[in-house]
């Protein structure tokens, strides 16, 4: 195998680089076949980018470079010319070649062409291809073809110093550091089964904001209005109406702040939730807080609420200003708690005096009068807010008899979770049959009330990671 096969075959194996060499070339006069390359070098690059390279680095010595031929892998430059002697006139110009290896990998050569003319001598020539040498004949030997003496003194030799710039401007540049950018996320997959997940995220724009409307409540729409509602935990149809009040009055143009009875280290993941699509992924990333795992839940963390969690997320994604914070303390008990819940309510209102607060809590939370049945000297977060905002306006319910999930002591002292009934509430109104509504009393009731939203027949909640539906109650 000759030398010139054995390097080929290495251009084809090797990626770093390759090898050619010309056999039986005739080298132009002066030529010194000691100074032709024997190695060939291979960009892994492709050959458009090492080609504009190459040319940038002719124009900054201001020539100008055109296809050879209409070809776009080959350039010749413009002619320039050098001071004339008494006897000679010299000029210059270059050839680029640019050959492609593989997709990502190519070849530049680069020749200086030189014309020595004598002027009133023999006849010039103008450029190699006058002479019958075709770029495709210019080989990796630095010096091209001889042509006869008796015609010209031109000559072609391979400009390696430029070759060696471009190497030094293709293969040193400094690798780029990308500051700020993340990684694509990956997409979430659900961890549940698909008739678990709420399907809000599937659904299209509602035409209107608000489904359901709660009766009579717009005399409480105004800035800087608070309300409190209290429930019975654990059940379906209140977190709903909240969730339904809380509508009425963004779509007002109030400003609202629905609180809930959470932990407020959940709040974190709220905001994160509030600001996804509600997809099956993202509700495991919500119900992953503690406060969904813990051994025993309650009625706080039910199904429906999750749903009016989900409702706000939904509202908040047409337009509506609607915040939803997480207030609840794991940290204090009895008075202590409710005084910290207070002053978490107290604070805000003085920091935003113009919002709408609506407040979920259970019922012996809301009312504004101290004591109750296990503690006479119990002080509920209402009665702190009504000594601080004469205009609140705490709100019970009026149900007929139902169930609801919850948490009891049983007579061992045993804590119990379960479906529990309700009994009906002392105040219902003359037709029961009606849809629900807002309604207050002339004065403060005798439990510490302005007055109440009727909620029809109640239906239990289970906790929100629950897969079984609820038992029927016998």
């Amino acid at each position: 195998m000759s030398f010139g096969r054995l390097c080929m075959t290495g251009l084809a194996l090797l990626v770093w680089a390759g090898c050619s060499h010309t056999q039986g070339a005739s080298q132009g006069p002066g030529a010194n076949p000691a100074s032709a390359p024997r190695t060939e070098h291979v960009y892994l690059l492709p050959l458009e980018e090492t080609l504009l390279e190459a040319q940038k680095l002719l124009q900054e010595r201001r020539l100008v470079l055109e296809p050879f031929e209409g070809d776009p892998h080959r350039l010749i430059s413009s002619w320039v010319q050098h001071a004339p002697d008494s006897l000679l006139r010299t000029r210059e110009r270059y050839l680029l070649v640019g050959i492609q290896v593989a997709p990502k990998q190519s070849v530049v050569r680069v020749f200086r062409l030189t014309d020595v003319s004598i002027p009133g001598g023999t006849a010039e020539v103008a450029s190699y291809s006058e002479v019958n040498i075709h770029p495709d004949k210019i080989e990796m030997d630095p010096y091209m073809h001889g042509v006869e003496e008796s015609r010209t003194l031109m000559r072609g030799i391979r400009d390696e110093a430029i070759e060696q710039e471009l190497t030094q401007r293709l293969e040193s540049r400094p690798s780029v550091e990308l500051v700020g950018e993340r990684a694509p996320e990956s997409p979430l997959k659900p961890r549940r089964n698909e008739d678990f997940y709420l399907q809000g995220w599937k659904e299209p724009a509602r035409v209107s904001l608000c489904e359901n409307w709660l009766r009579d409540a717009k005399e409480l729409l105004r800035p800087g209005q608070t309300v409190l509602v209290g429930e019975q935990l654990g059940t379906r149809e209140v977190p709903a109406l909240v969730g339904d009040l809380a509508c009425q009055a963004a779509a007002a143009g109030l400003a609202v702040t629905l609180g809930i009875a959470m932990p407020k280290n959940e709040q974190s993941r709220l905001n994160t939730y509030l600001a996804s699509r509600g997809t099956p992924a993202d509700q495991d990333l919500l119900l992953d807080g503690d406060f969904w795992r813990r051994p025993y839940q309650d009625g706080r963390s039910s199904r429906a609420m999750l749903m009016l969690v989900d409702q706000v997320r939904a509202l908040r994604a047409l337009g509506l200003l609607i915040n939803l914070v997480a207030y609840d303390t794991d940290d204090s008990y009895g008075s202590r708690r409710d005084d910290v819940l207070a002053q978490y309510w107290l604070k805000r209102r003085a920091e935003h005096p113009d919002e709408f607060i609506l407040v979920l809590a259970g019922n012996a939370h809301v009312t504004t009068l101290k004591g109750a049945p296990w503690d006479k000297d119990y002080t509920p977060m209402g009665w702190h807010l009504a000594q601080a905002d004469p205009t609140l306006k705490a709100l019970d319910l009026s149900h007929l008899p139902g169930f609801r999930w919850g948490c009891d002591f049983t007579a061992q002292g045993q804590l119990d979770c379960r479906v529990y009934r309700i009994a009906r509430t002392q105040w219902l109104p003359s037709i029961t049959l009606v849809t629900p509504f807002l309604y207050l009393f002339p004065h403060l009731n005798s439990q510490g009330y302005h007055g109440v939203i009727y909620a029809t027949r109640l239906t239990p909640s289970l906790p929100a990671t629950a897969t079984v539906p609820p038992p029927k109650p016998k």
